[in-house]
């Protein structure tokens, strides 16, 4: 069983998975959903394991012979959302709140004590090292986002579907999408018949 200030440090860390991840998909009517997404190697199994201050769900997609699936876990927590929306208990209830042992220093939360093992000293190497990982993963998520919306895009193309069944088929939501560059609109209706259609001969 874990302590109350980490669990609720971990279930804080969870939830940005679905407000601030690529699990936006997850979400729930009136309550904060969290959770984790999944991918094995080679894309042969995809998940989501999530959670609402009532239910927990875990959801798996996959087969039996190690096929690779089309994407990574987006579908899964899309899926998972889906379902858990439709679950009138699964959208209602409240997390407990912050535990007293819970403190915010610099920005992250900590078990009281624990901010102590914090290194406030860190020699210029390894600080240059560490700003380069984060400029590259940095640079990598821009370009998983940049291919994900490209991707998008050729899919209205190809099937032409609207931009909502393009974002559901990749496991995000319009809104993900328009946030992170998109520029892809609704199609417009067909405009009406100038003639007036079934209109009398004179």
């Amino acid at each position: 069983v874990l302590d109350e200030g980490v669990a609720w440090i971990m279930t804080d860390l969870l939830k940005s998975v679905v407000t601030n991840g690529i699990a936006s998909s997850a979400y729930v009517k009136n309550v904060q959903s969290g959770g984790k997404t999944g991918t094995t190697n080679d894309q042969y199994d995809i998940w989501f394991d999530g959670f609402t201050p009532t239910y927990a769900g875990s959801l798996w997609i996959g087969t039996d012979n190690n096929i690779a699936m089309a994407s990574m876990s987006g579908p899964a927590a899309a899926l998972w959302g889906r379902i858990m929306r439709q679950i009138d208990a699964a959208c209602t209830g409240s997390y407990r709140d912050r535990p007293s042992n819970v403190i915010n220093v610099g920005g992250e939360w900590y078990t009281s004590g624990t901010e102590k093992g914090k290194s406030t000293y860190i020699d210029d190497e390894k600080k240059k090292k560490e700003e380069e990982e984060a400029k590259k993963k940095a640079e990598e998520e821009a370009q998983r986002i940049a291919q994900l919306i490209a991707d998008i895009d050729t899919y209205m193309d190809e099937n032409g579907c609207s931009l909502q069944d393009a974002c559901e088929h990749y496991g995000v939501t319009v809104e993900y999408y328009k946030s992170n560059g998109g520029t892809r609109e609704e199609p417009s209706p067909d405009p009406p018949d100038p003639s007036g259609g079934g209109g009398t001969t004179p």
